[in-house]
């Protein structure tokens, strides 16, 4: 298993443009960029300072460091990641994505970006509650699940109040994976 997670790794890797991003071939939904990048980057992020992917950490955190720009440089006004060409390809999965990618830095390296963590959380607390997404094809009422949360417990704690505005009640169903193994099996 472990080296089947450093082969992924440097795959990953080597995926990434050179404008930071990663884009799909394959899916053409997803060739814009951002919710590829998003996907990555929050993958990067989840395994860089962890074993046996720790060998590729210093390489990890650069792709971080390089895709960051790309995803935050195209965040709409209203708080959602879209393309540099200003499509919005699954903005609510890329945001939600950054988020947890960000979430998972070193307070130091998120520092930065504080406003655009801002804004993404206003834009999916209102596409959540009463909004329409930004691509017209779901309503809030349509996509919910907002309610259940997978993490780390300390996070969740931290975020509870934020939560609890998207949705009633709010919970924490167990690790990172098992709320939206919850939500699939809801679906």
């Amino acid at each position: 298993i472990d080296a089947s997670v450093i082969h992924g790794v440097d795959w990953l890797l080597a995926q990434q443009q050179t404008d930071g991003s990663w884009r799909s071939i394959k899916y053409s939904q997803l060739e814009a960029g951002p919710a590829a990048t998003a996907l990555a980057v929050a993958t990067l992020a989840r395994v860089a300072d962890n074993e046996p992917a720790a060998s590729a950490s210093a390489a990890a955190h650069r792709a971080i460091r390089n895709a960051l720009p790309f995803l935050l440089n195209n965040l709409s006004p209203a708080g959602y990641l879209r393309s540099p060409a200003a499509a919005s390809e699954y903005p609510t999965y890329a945001t939600a994505l950054t988020l947890i990618a960000l979430e998972q830095l070193p307070p130091s390296d998120r520092e930065p970006y504080a406003d655009a963590l801002q804004r993404m959380q206003t834009y999916l607390a209102a596409a959540q509650v009463s909004a329409p997404l930004p691509n017209k094809l779901a309503t809030a009422n349509d996509v919910g699940g907002w309610g259940l949360v997978g993490g780390d417990p300390a996070v969740f704690e931290r975020h509870r109040d934020l939560l609890s505005a998207l949705g009633d009640p709010v919970l924490y169903i167990g690790p990172l994976g098992s709320a939206a193994l919850m939500k699939v099996i809801t679906n």
